[in-house]
């Protein structure tokens, strides 16, 4: 369902491989707990979808978060923790809350734009 729901926001593209719909469905799992209707998926994840990563790092608002001596912790924690588990089983918080205990408590996040 929620492959349809992306594919109705033209998200993802009608024609999808099973490598892509697993990963839509995924994604869709980690996205459920913050929406209160299925229709408002695709706002959740137009950021993962639209992710401008230069934008990102030239915000000014982003400057302190990315050379707080913390960022490259927190930063390997999510790619390690993302390679042993890329579909992790509880949510996005969970994720964030376990990162948040090896790394420690962080001060600020990022801002992330989205084109």
């Amino acid at each position: 369902m929620a492959n349809a729901i992306f594919q109705h926001a033209n998200l993802l593209p009608g024609d999808l491989s099973g490598t892509v719909s697993g990963w839509a469905q995924r994604l869709a799992d980690l996205l459920v707990p913050y929406v209160d209707q299925l229709d408002q998926l695709p706002d959740r994840a137009r950021t993962v979808f639209h992710y401008d990563a230069g934008a990102a790092l030239s915000s000014p608002e982003n400057a302190e978060v990315f050379s707080s001596e913390k960022t490259p912790a927190v930063t390997e924690a999510f790619v390690k923790g993302q390679a042993t588990n890329p579909a992790h089983a509880g949510t996005l918080q969970d994720f964030m809350d376990e990162i948040k205990a090896e790394t420690g408590p962080r001060a600020k996040t990022c801002s992330i734009p989205s084109g």
